[in-house]
């Protein structure tokens, strides 16, 4: 009796550390969260729509952002305008499309008012093939498109060719993405409370890597230029050329292997020696020696 009651316990031991030893279930692709800036002002209201039913049995697969008109709507990431038509569109109305450096379409649908110019949807100097930044105005708010008659809001979508969505498509759910901005409170009209991601960053001693953007971004893409004589666009963003010249700057350097592509304490020194040291030039010309009067 004893004997199986030790082997009854036993047996449960072994069913609980195997229970333990199974790993949690991923999270689908397409509902992970991505670092993003909240694409409007502070007070939109929205809801997990991704699943919501749309007429001619569509599937919303994008999250609406509810606001007033004309409220200004900002890139969620830098990246190159891909689409923006010249007309409004019959559904997705006054609309504009970003692909991001990390390779993901950003959708921004309804801008400006229903029958409204294009001046008051697309802010001034964005169009297909412009670059935008990050947190950058890029239109308005509003009911264009197939929205129109309804409250004005911003469709957002997120698509990722890395993933596949449930109904065999690549868009993400933007949800988790926003609610995590608005937590932070990355929002381009306020002070982002982030503390270990890029898009809060100041010029200072974070460690900076690619996927990171905001100012202290742009003040290293300034002293690669100033010191590695590179062309590199100074916009906040750690894509891969900026990888790239860091790198080439540390291995020049004798920096690395290990941390090769992230600026820190010891990349930083090497960068402030070497703005500090004098640049080669031509040798000065002599001048005739003096007698002192």
């Amino acid at each position: 009796m004893r004997m199986l009651k030790g082997l009854t316990a036993a047996l449960s031991i072994a069913v609980l550390l195997a229970a333990m030893a199974v790993p949690a279930q991923a999270v689908p692709g397409y509902r992970r969260s991505i670092d993003i800036t909240f694409p409007t002002r502070s007070g939109a209201s929205y809801v997990d729509s991704y699943f919501a039913g749309r007429s001619g049995g569509r599937v919303h697969r994008a999250t609406d952002l509810m606001g007033a008109y004309g409220w200004p709507i900002y890139a969620a990431k830098a990246g190159r305008v891909v689409w923006a038509p010249t007309a409004a569109h019959p559904t997705a109305g006054w609309a504009l499309q970003v692909r991001g450096r990390d390779g993901r379409v950003y959708a921004y649908y309804h801008l400006g008012r229903s029958h409204g110019a294009r001046s008051g949807a697309i802010a001034s100097g964005v169009g297909a093939g412009s670059w935008v930044r990050r947190r950058q105005v890029i239109g308005y708010l509003g009911d264009s498109g197939n929205a129109s008659g309804g409250s004005p809001h911003l469709h957002f979508e997120i698509e990722d060719p890395r993933v596949r969505d449930p109904f065999g498509g690549q868009r993400m759910n933007p949800y988790a993405s926003l609610r995590i901005a608005q937590r932070e409170g990355d929002y381009a009209n306020g002070r982002s409370r982030r503390s270990s991601r890029g898009g809060s960053r100041t010029p200072g001693r974070q460690s900076l890597r690619q996927g990171d953007d905001g100012p202290a971004v742009a003040a290293w893409q300034r002293k690669l230029n100033k010191i590695r004589r590179r062309n590199i666009a100074v916009d906040g963003d750690f894509g891969p050329a900026t990888h790239a010249a860091t790198v080439a700057f540390q291995r020049h350097r004798g920096i690395g292997p290990v941390g090769l592509g992230t600026v820190g304490p010891l990349t930083r020194a090497a960068m402030q020696r070497s703005l500090a040291r004098p640049r080669r030039g031509p040798a000065p010309t002599p001048t005739p020696a003096t007698a002192s009067l």
